[in-house]
């Protein structure tokens, strides 16, 4: 099978992750990205794109545009606002199928689960679980406007 977007985007930053070696440097490198991530709009920041499970406060959103979805993010927590940012430039701009069919395991194959706690690596599942219902919403129809969430 000829590797998607996702794939290609994947193995990118294993490849980045490999050459910075020491978990210190890829915990600075998440935190980097998480910096980088842009600022959700504040209005998004309700119940209905909260991630339950989470330590912080995290919030995700998604648009479905052309076939493809557009996430933002937002978290109140610097290691989780990372690791969705991470996520938000894995899924950004690829199609809903495509999501879905994603098997990447960051957490084994990032190094995450010997560095991270079980609340944070089962957090980090749920994230990953939560761009997924996203994309599965976005093929069932489950859509008003553009706007995921219901509103137009």
């Amino acid at each position: 099978m000829e590797p998607n977007e996702i794939d290609h985007r994947y193995n990118e930053i294993k490849s980045d992750f490999e050459i910075l070696g020491s978990w210190s440097l890829r915990y600075q490198s998440l935190v980097e990205m998480g910096r980088d991530l842009e600022p959700m709009d504040p209005r998004f920041k309700t119940l209905e794109f909260y991630v339950e499970g989470c330590v912080s406060a995290l919030w995700i959103r998604g648009d479905l545009k052309d076939g493809k979805l557009y996430f933002s993010a937002d978290s109140d927590g610097i290691l989780p606002k990372g690791l969705t940012a991470l996520l938000v430039h894995l899924f950004t701009g690829t199609s809903p199928q495509e999501i879905l069919n994603w098997e990447g395991n960051p957490v084994k194959d990032l190094g995450f689960y010997q560095n991270m706690t079980p609340t944070r690596v089962e957090a980090f599942a749920k994230m990953i679980k939560k761009f997924k219902e996203w994309a599965g919403k976005s093929l069932e129809g489950q859509t008003s406007g553009t706007d995921l969430g219901g509103r137009k």
